[in-house]
C-alpha cells in the first residue's frame, strides 16, 4: 500500500475512533444535564426524610412514556434518575431507579454514569452533610435485577472527583475492534 494511502487510512481509523469517543462523551453529558434538574425536584419533595415512606414512593413510580419522551425530546439528556434513602439490601444507603425509555430501555438495572452524576450531586449539595462520601446504592430491584453500586466522591481543587464501581451479572458482551493498520 503506498505511503499516502496508508496515512489516509490511518486518519480515517482515528477519525472513526474519535467519533465513537465523542458519542460516548455526549451520552455521559446527557445524563449530567438532566440529572441536576431532576435531583433538585426530588430533593424538594423529600426535605423531611422518612426512609420507608420515600422508598415506597420510589417503588410506586410509573413512567408515562409519552410524557417522558416529550420532556426529553428537546434536551441533550435523555434519562431520569430518582433516588430515596435506604434500601432493601443491608449496607446500602440509597435506592435508585433510572428511566431511559428514550433509548428503548424503560428502566436500567445498573447505571454507572447516572450514579456517578448522582454521587457528584450528593457531594455538591451536601446531602449526607459530609465530604467525601463513600456509599452503596441499590438499583434494579423494581425490575427483578438487583444491582449494587459503590459510589465514592469528594471535592478536590479541580472539582468533584467521582468513582463508581459495583457488581453486576453479565447479560451481554461485546468487543470494539479498530481496523488493523498495515
Amino acid at each position: 500500500m503506498p505511503e499516502g494511502d496508508k496515512r489516509r487510512r490511518e486518519h480515517e481509523v482515528y477519525a472513526e475512533l474519535a467519533e465513537l469517543a465523542g458519542s460516548f462523551i455526549h451520552e455521559i453529558k446527557n445524563h449530567l444535564s438532566t440529572l441536576g434538574l431532576n435531583l433538585q425536584l426530588l430533593l424538594e419533595d423529600f426535605q423531611d426524610p422518612q426512609s420507608q415512606r420515600e422508598r415506597r414512593a420510589l417503588e410506586r413510580i410509573r413512567v408515562d412514556r409519552d410524557a417522558l419522551l416529550s420532556l426529553v425530546g428537546g434536551l441533550d439528556a435523555k434519562s431520569v434518575i430518582a433516588f430515596a434513602p435506604g434500601a432493601h439490601g443491608a449496607g446500602h444507603q440509597l435506592t435508585a431507579r433510572v428511566f431511559v425509555d428514550y433509548y428503548g430501555v424503560p428502566e436500567d438495572a445498573a447505571t454507572g454514569s447516572g450514579n456517578g452524576c448522582l454521587a457528584s450531586w450528593l457531594v455538591q449539595h451536601r446531602y449526607f452533610d459530609e465530604d467525601p462520601i463513600d456509599i452503596r446504592v441499590e438499583q434494579g430491584v423494581s425490575i427483578g435485577r438487583p444491582s449494587s453500586l459503590h459510589l465514592r466522591a469528594m471535592r478536590t481543587s479541580h472539582g468533584i472527583e467521582v468513582r463508581v464501581g459495583g457488581g453486576v451479572v453479565d447479560v451481554a458482551r461485546g468487543m470494539l475492534l479498530a481496523a488493523r493498520l498495515a
